[in-house]
């Protein structure tokens, strides 16, 4: 019973609330809540690690897919290798 995560790590921020303080990080993560068996992606509070807060969004079967696909298709564009 419980969450499951699958990924969580502390990431550059790059967005407004962060512009003008150095080095700042946004927790992110993917997990699963027992017995529902949906997706989950949140970004944390600005310098907030494991705190469970933040903005978070369920990810259908097909939101997951896309998601997938648009994070591949972004990785081949910069040069970044894929397998």
């Amino acid at each position: 019973m419980g969450t499951l995560f699958h990924y969580g790590e502390m990431l550059p921020a790059s967005d407004a609330e962060s512009q003008n303080k150095p080095r700042s990080k946004r927790h992110v993560e993917i997990f699963t809540s027992s017995g529902d068996h949906e997706i989950h992606l949140r970004l944390g509070k600005l310098n907030h690690e494991h705190m469970g807060n933040g903005y978070s969004v369920q990810l259908s079967a097909k939101d997951a897919r896309e998601l997938l696909e648009g994070l591949e298709r972004a990785m081949n564009y910069v040069g970044y290798k894929t397998t």
